[in-house]
């Protein structure tokens, strides 16, 4: 079991049983999964779903920290939630081995949906399903040495969809393992302070760059 004490000293109690009593969906294990999976299972999350298609490759080692050489070809929504289960045996974790796209639902009793995907298409059709449930959505995007963190809430900020209207993919994207540590640190420090009713970046886009240490916040209203 895991000793909570020192992080309900910063938090206090009452955020903490929110914690424990919250369901958050990650969409998407990969690189910024990984890290937000395992920074929402130690926090105490009560309710982790994890959605994703593929299985481990050798190219995913690099950044994508709950998997090892042992779990290559496997499914990832499923070494996800056995390492997971390791580090917090009391959390209820429940894997979704689906692609996101059209006939794809969201599980009921959300708190929170967290965008851990890789592509406009995908993100714009969760973000779809989240604003019609009335689900707020914490984004994270990763290349290269960039990193970007927002956070939609329906009806109250500008969708995924106006802010990148037209943004094209990239194929095989280059990034470095430290990237998504540090932007899916930021979507967890999101999804907590959702959860607890503190400050978020609603209509703000936080935008870094590791590979000259600057961080911009640009206002989308």
């Amino acid at each position: 079991m895991i000793d909570f004490s020192r992080q309900v000293s910063l938090l206090g109690e009452e955020c903490q049983k929110r914690l424990f009593n919250s369901s958050v969906f990650v969409a998407g294990v990969g690189a910024l999964g990984c890290v937000v999976a395992e920074l929402l299972v130690r926090a105490g999350i009560g309710t982790l779903w994890l959605t994703d298609f593929a299985t481990i490759d050798p190219p995913d080692l690099n950044r994508q920290l709950l998997y090892t050489s042992e779990d290559l070809g496997k499914k990832k929504v499923f070494i996800a939630k056995e390492k997971l289960k390791r580090i917090n045996p009391s959390a209820n974790i429940f894997p979704i081995d689906a692609k996101i796209k059209s006939g794809f639902e969201l599980p009921e009793k959300l708190d929170v949906v967290v965008d851990c995907l890789d592509n406009f298409e995908s993100r714009f059709f969760l973000e779809e399903l989240a604003w019609k449930r009335g689900i707020p959505l914490v984004h994270g995007g990763i290349s290269r040495f960039f990193g970007q963190v927002t956070v939609v809430i329906p009806g109250k900020t500008k969708r995924l969809s106006e802010v990148f209207k037209g943004a094209k993919d990239e194929s095989h994207v280059p990034v470095v393992g430290y990237v998504p540590v540090v932007v899916g640190a930021l979507q967890v420090h999101q999804v907590l302070n959702l959860l607890c009713n503190k400050p978020t970046l609603t209509n703000k886009l936080l935008i870094l760059d590791l590979a000259s240490l600057s961080i911009e916040e640009i206002n989308l209203t």
